[in-house]
């Protein structure tokens, strides 16, 4: 069982007082970075022609988010995961801690959205900023969850949470000025699953060469 003791209002990431199994968590942290030290990302070459399922296209930025729904043990947290694809090259995933408790599935997979409009909107001033015209790049994020999108495109969002609000009518006001695309896909189309999920080897092999690393 985990145990944590808080300091103000932050609870104690074991740091202090570690347990054996947050020992075991370590060193299987450093075996993964070990074994996924040389992975590197295969710049993508527009004249090899166009390959939809890995996200290559030239003239997008697409992201993949999802998340898991309370995964955190201690303080009952979600975790978002998105991968990123800039101009047909991989170029972002990662996973992170939701900041507020989500109350069901659609409001976890809502951050995990906005979480990736955050770093759409960053590449999009980056490649504004190298003289690549915005105006000509699709911008879409990719989620499988039917409910969060309705609700995105109705503009009836619901909630006591002043963070979710101001995270769901960014996206809402995003999308119907047309600056982003959130579009549904099937859950087994997700590629950001690792990043929400506890997988094994062979799974990891496989998330690694879903998403073009190698």
């Amino acid at each position: 069982m985990y145990h944590y003791r808080y300091q103000g209002r932050t609870p104690n990431r074991y740091a202090a007082q570690p347990l054996t199994l947050h020992w075991e968590a370590v060193k299987h942290l450093l075996r993964y970075l070990r074994g996924t030290s040389d992975y590197k990302s295969s710049i993508y070459d527009p004249s090899l022609g166009h390959d939809s399922s890995l996200g290559h296209d030239f003239q997008s930025i697409l992201c993949y988010a999802d998340a898991d729904l309370g995964g955190e043990a201690d303080m009952s947290k979600s975790t978002s995961g998105i991968v990123v694809y800039a101009l047909g090259t991989l170029v972002i995933w990662k996973s992170k801690k939701q900041s507020v408790v989500a109350q069901s599935t659609m409001q976890a997979e809502m951050i995990a959205t906005a979480y990736g409009k955050v770093e759409i909107d960053r590449l999009r001033d980056l490649t504004s900023e190298i003289g690549i015209a915005s105006q000509h790049i699709t911008r879409r994020i990719l989620n499988h969850g039917p409910n969060c999108i309705t609700t995105l495109n109705s503009g009836n969002f619901q909630s006591d949470s002043q963070h979710l609000r101001l995270r769901y009518h960014s996206l809402h006001e995003a999308t119907a000025k047309g600056e982003v695309e959130v579009k549904h896909v099937a859950g087994t189309e997700m590629l950001e699953d690792a990043l929400t999920k506890a997988l094994g080897g062979v799974k990891l092999g496989e998330f690694v060469e879903e998403i073009g690393l190698g």
